[in-house]
């Protein structure tokens, strides 16, 4: 019965070594455009803005800062987004403006020189990149009992497993 289990035990671990071993082709995936700004007709006489910052896998990112400057007067207009990523700016002027979007861990994101009517509210979609482009996750491990380049069976017992047997 015991050899039977390890049989059976051996054989699962060596197929799901075989599955995960397995590597899928990699499509290229691109995200061309990292900021949409909507534009809606307003009844009233003061510009609004609002929108949400994501990061590009689409999660809202909180506390990121938004921050809107008015290239002629240079008056800023400043706010950071809530818990859901969203963001609201009220009572902005006529004029030309740039806009910055910035967390902590992701890079800055600039429109440089769009136009804010009085007569309009203004829908921003944001999305940032994250700092590193690349991250290594892994894991470390001793010298593996299992090997995955045979389809012999065996079992390899060290000195570490007998001391873990329970015993009476």
């Amino acid at each position: 019965m015991t050899r039977m289990t390890s049989a059976v035990f051996a054989t699962v671990i060596g197929l799901s070594a075989v599955v995960f071993g397995q590597v899928e082709k990699e499509e290229s995936c691109k995200i061309i455009s990292q900021g949409k700004v909507t534009r809606f007709e307003s009844k009233n006489e003061i510009a609004t803005i609002q929108g949400t910052v994501t990061d590009s896998n689409g999660a809202m990112i909180p506390n990121a800062e938004v921050v809107f400057v008015n290239i002629e007067t240079k008056q800023e207009y400043r706010t950071d987004t809530n818990d859901s990523g969203e963001f609201k700016l009220k009572n902005l002027k006529n004029g030309n403006y740039v806009a910055k979007f910035s967390a902590n861990f992701f890079k800055d994101y600039k429109i440089e020189k769009f136009r804010i009517d009085k007569s309009e509210n203004l829908k921003f979609e944001i999305s940032l990149f994250p700092k590193s482009e690349t991250v290594e996750v892994g894991i470390i491990i001793e010298d593996s009992l299992i090997d995955v380049t045979s389809s012999s069976i065996t079992t390899v017992i060290n000195s570490k497993m007998i001391e873990r047997i329970p015993h009476k």
